[in-house]
């Protein structure tokens, strides 16, 4: 599975490697283009302007190898990928209006450049912020979690859900939302928009197996260092 993402890839996808492992799944590649901050519009200037600003990330043994100085083709052409994931940047997840036409000039691109006929594409819904958080975008929603978050639902059932594209949505924004439900405390993340390196991750790369495998995730043994039973426990 390949992401074509930003920092919000990078922890969701965090933890796939070990869980997938943990639960019997066997030969396992992982693979990650990031940019920071890289929304649609963003990778669509990459491509017309032929750059090589991505981080590469594979993983193939539990251990993410970085390559830097990267094209979005490098990625593509790396592995005949059965999955690849698509997102928005997180501050405008929920605004219908920045999805276009960018989002369909990056999946005729990626189809156009893929190796693999028979692949397959998801979208990756991410999470809103944290209360009280300080990033510039957060205003878009009038600094509300609650509305931030229903915006983002609104607009991939709006948006994505229409598009035939798209096998599966993996709703890692849904899965954060439910644990500070869950737990009781808004502390998923470690400066109110990433998530927290151990919890907020774990329970995004938990949603990404849950969604895109048959696997049992209640069998889980695997957690992360300083993830507690009881934390598990609840995001199982």
């Amino acid at each position: 599975m390949l992401s074509i993402g930003n920092s919000f890839s990078v922890d969701a996808m965090q933890y796939i490697y070990e869980i997938a492992k943990d639960l019997g799944l066997e030969e396992i590649i992982l693979g990650n283009l990031y940019i920071g901050g890289a929304s649609l519009d963003d990778h669509i200037f990459q491509i017309e302007n032929h750059l090589s600003d991505y981080v590469y990330y594979k993983n193939t043994s539990g251990t993410w190898i970085e390559t830097y100085h990267s094209s979005l083709l490098d990625g593509l052409m790396d592995s005949e990928w059965d999955l690849i994931s698509f997102q928005q940047v997180s501050y405008a997840c929920g605004k219908a209006d920045t999805y276009q036409p960018n989002l369909d000039k990056l999946l005729k691109y990626v189809t156009e450049n893929s190796n693999n006929n028979s692949v397959k594409y998801i979208w990756h819904m991410t999470w809103a912020y944290q209360e009280r958080a300080n990033h510039g975008g957060f205003a878009l929603y009038n600094n509300k979690q609650e509305e931030m978050y229903h915006e983002i639902v609104k607009t991939v059932q709006d948006i994505i859900l229409p598009k035939k594209e798209f096998i599966e949505i993996i709703p890692s924004g849904t899965a954060i939302q439910n644990m500070r439900s869950i737990s009781g405390l808004d502390n998923l993340t470690r400066d109110g928009f990433h998530l927290s390196f151990n919890l907020g991750r774990f329970v995004a790369s938990m949603c990404w197996v849950h969604q895109l495998t048959d696997l049992d995730i209640d069998k889980l043994k695997f957690k992360p260092e300083n993830v507690t039973d009881k934390e598990l426990a609840q995001a199982i």
